[in-house]
Formats: structure tokens, C-alpha cells, sequence
């Protein structure tokens, strides 16, 4: 406890201390946050885009599990999205479509982007999620024994979700880190999803995303539902979102994101997270 009490001011002391000397008032900065905070209380990325009701997973009985890299944005990145932001609505504005933000809540706080490396993937016990993240990690360590650095090409696209309520916004991982590191570490999550159904052949399990379509959601649509909503008079939904997405990806095609911009997004991977219940486990390359 007196640890503790050493890292916070008591009720009866104020912000900060005065030199004698000088008069000065000397304000101390707040500790920063271990990262081991935030992994073991998050709150999953966006997972909602890959399976319906994930909220009643536990009382059902399933148990999932996502894999992904998780990308913790600065001031500076955020800036740069918020200038790029209204640039697209604007030339969205013809199809209706409009994006928010993903990078800060609706309260305005920051929140880290993530490129997916499965969908979600959902097990029908607890020990078959225990199996999984176990084999996971040690496959991971022993077939990616160094990090790697991530790029995005100048193309920005817009995907959809599974249950085609929604569109997001995307930058889209070069080529090479496709082709090379995201597809080994992609196999390396489908043969331990395989693994663990091969144990238990009762197991619901997806999890398999192509990692030529690797990117990172930076925006979400906040009109596609009101669109289905008011636009459609017994026709095909599936239809009309097809030809919405093809509509918003062809608007896109005439917007190049600069070189410096590019830069500015890129960062070295030295692991990637593992989602188990509401906790986020990490697993290091190097």
C-alpha cells in the first residue's frame, strides 16, 4: 500500500509543488500506463463485422478468439486522419455514403487500429480456446523469429462486413508484407484452427481470411443501415449493397494518398495479439 501511495498525491496536497527558491509552481507528469494494462482489461477490436450477437457468446456456450496486429496511433496520425476524413466524405457525397472515425470514440479518446489476421473463430469450450492460443504461441515464436516492418499502399478501398450492415474505410497493406509475412503467420492460424477441430469435431470455427485483402480499418459508414432502410421498397438488399460498395471503391479510384502520408503510417511489427475471452495476450516475435 505504501507503493502505491507513493505514485498519487493525497486529497490534502495540490497538482503540483512550489520551489522555495524560485516561486515556481513544478507540476509532475502522471505515470504512464503499462501496456499489460490495457491487454488484460480490452475490450476486443471490431469483431462485430465478423459474427452477430457476440455479446451472448458466453451463455451460449461459445468461446472465440481473434488474431490481429494491433497499430497504437499518435496526435500526429490522428491529425492526419482527421484532415483525410472530410476529403473522402466529400467525394462520397454523391453514392451517400459517409465515414466516422475509428481511431477515436465518440467521446473523443484515442483508440488503436488493427489489421486482422483471422475472422472471428469460435469454439465450443473453453479448453479448445485454451488449445488454441497455447499451439498458436508456440507456432508463431518458432516460424517468425524476427519482426517486421508495415506499409500501406497509396489506394485507399472500402470493405464490407459479413452481414453486409456496414462499410469500412481502409488502408491497404503493400503487396510485399501480403505475400510474405501476413500469409505465413495466416497459415500458421489455420492449421492451429484445424488442429483444434480435428480434437473436437463438435467445434464452430471460422477464422480463415485471405491475406491478399490484409488492411487496416480507419473508417466505418454511418448511413448504410438508414440507407436500407429508406431506399429499399421490397427489392434486394444483397443486390443494392453490392452495387453501393462498387459504387464507393470506383469514387475511390481517383484519390492517390501521398508519399509522405504513407510514411507516416509506417511501423514495425514485433508480435501480434491474441484475443482469449476479455483479455488480449500478446506474442512477441523477438
Amino acid at each position: 500500500m505504501e507503493l502505491l501511495q507513493s505514485n498519487y498525491t493525497n486529497n490534502s496536497s495540490s497538482s503540483g509543488s512550489e520551489d522555495e527558491n524560485s516561486g515556481e509552481t513544478i507540476r509532475s507528469e502522471p505515470l504512464p500506463k503499462p501496456f499489460e494494462v490495457f491487454d488484460k482489461y480490452q475490450i476486443t477490436p471490431n469483431v462485430k463485422k465478423y459474427i452477430t450477437n457476440a455479446e451472448m457468446n458466453f451463455t451460449k456456450g461459445r468461446w472465440t478468439s481473434f488474431v490481429f496486429i494491433e497499430f497504437r496511433n499518435n496526435a500526429t496520425q490522428r491529425a492526419a486522419l482527421d484532415k483525410l476524413l472530410p476529403r473522402i466524405n466529400e467525394l462520397l457525397r454523391p453514392v451517400d455514403v459517409e465515414f466516422k472515425s475509428l481511431y477515436t470514440s465518440e467521446l473523443g479518446s484515442p483508440q488503436p487500429l488493427h489489421i486482422s489476421l483471422s475472422s472471428n473463430i469460435e469454439f465450443s469450450t473453453s479448453a479448445e480456446l485454451d488449445r488454441f492460443s497455447r499451439m498458436l504461441t508456440v507456432e508463431l515464436r518458432q516460424k517468425l523469429t524476427k519482426g517486421f516492418d508495415v506499409a500501406f499502399g497509396p489506394q485507399l478501398r472500402v470493405h464490407a462486413n459479413s452481414d453486409k450492415t456496414a462499410l469500412f474505410l481502409t488502408m491497404e497493406c503493400v503487396d510485399t508484407v501480403r505475400c510474405n509475412q501476413i500469409s505465413l503467420i495466416s497459415s500458421v492460424v489455420h492449421e492451429a484452427v484445424d488442429y483444434c477441430a480435428a480434437e473436437e469435431p463438435n467445434s464452430k470455427n471460422m477464422g480463415k481470411l485471405d491475406p491478399a485483402l490484409a488492411h487496416m480499418s480507419v473508417g466505418i459508414d454511418t448511413t448504410s443501415r438508414a440507407t436500407r432502410n429508406s431506399t429499399l421498397r421490397g427489392g434486394s438488399w444483397s443486390d443494392f449493397f453490392g452495387l453501393k460498395l462498387t459504387e464507393v471503391n470506383t469514387a475511390l479510384a481517383s484519390l492517390y494518398l501521398d508519399a509522405d502520408f504513407l510514411r507516416m503510417f509506417q511501423f514495425h511489427c514485433g508480435g501480434v495479439k491474441i484475443t482469449k475471452q476479455r483479455a488480449n495476450i500478446w506474442v512477441p516475435f523477438e
